[in-house]
């Protein structure tokens, strides 16, 4: 599973690549001389990468929320400081 920044890194690298005017703003280095598809397509590629890195951070926050959970709950902190209600014993 990529780190949320993995998922940041591609994000921009592929960003640049379908946004050429993208690039040269943020100073992204080898795509001043090219122009981005202003049409349907490329409205539909860049809006296919926002969903699919959306995707992406949701499965990687689900990890490491999961991981969270799991920390506090082997280091059994007192039930008033473990939020999620797993880690609460009965």
């Amino acid at each position: 599973m990529p780190s949320v920044d993995d998922i940041a890194a591609e994000y921009v690298e592929r960003t640049a690549a379908l946004d050429p005017f993208y690039a040269t703003y943020d100073g992204i280095a080898g795509h001043d001389h090219e122009l981005p598809d202003l049409g349907a397509d490329g409205f539909a590629q860049r809006a296919g990468l926002d969903r699919s890195t959306l995707a992406a951070l949701d499965a990687a926050s689900a990890i490491t929320w999961a991981l969270w959970v799991l920390t506090r709950c082997a280091r059994r902190l007192p039930a008033s400081k473990a939020t999620p209600p797993l880690c609460r014993s009965t």
